[in-house]
């Protein structure tokens, strides 16, 4: 006795296999743009350039202190690191670029080894965004675990920081 969906089958093995979408295409633009000192591939390191460069411009132009809470004047935005509360080498995906997660620190203050980091930007983001901000940076971070960073996110992240860099 033949199946119920016997039909159903032999018009599925007929059926075209899906293609696989052709890889993303990165716009002329962004491949111009320089490199940073964070990722694992060109397009990551040319994100986090720009992503550190926006933060660091933005918290220098609100206030030249480090917000770390060391108390360091910076003379000149470039002269800032952009630092994370949960640091670069435990986020996950995306969330590595996350703006609530960023502040402009004094360089000394980035570079830590003294088991303290974060403690400071633990402080500025609870008075900026709320007693709840740390739980939330948390668990937004685990949504990424597992989740590669895919080409097209990274270059509309961009787009949307700095247009002025779209040709």
């Amino acid at each position: 006795m033949k199946s119920d969906f016997s039909n159903i089958i032999k018009k599925a093995k007929k059926l075209p296999k899906k293609q696989k979408a052709p890889p993303y295409k990165i716009p002329k633009w962004f491949s111009a743009l320089p490199v940073g000192s964070h990722g694992s591939t060109p397009s990551q390191k040319k994100a986090w350039k720009v992503v550190s460069d926006y933060v660091r411009q933005r918290d220098w132009e609100t206030s030249r202190k480090c917000r770390d809470g060391c108390g360091a004047i910076i003379e000149n935005w470039k002269d800032a690191d952009c630092g994370h509360y949960k640091a670069w080498s435990v986020c996950h995906g995306i969330f590595k670029y996350e703006l609530k997660n960023l502040a402009m620190q004094a360089s000394n203050c980035n570079r830590r080894s003294d088991g303290v980091v974060g403690y400071g930007l633990a402080n500025y983001f609870i008075h900026k965004y709320g007693s709840e901000h740390l739980e939330w940076i948390e668990r937004e971070n685990e949504k990424h675990r597992g989740k590669k960073i895919e080409e097209w996110e990274l270059v509309e992240m961009v787009a949307k920081l700095a247009p002025h860099l779209v040709k």
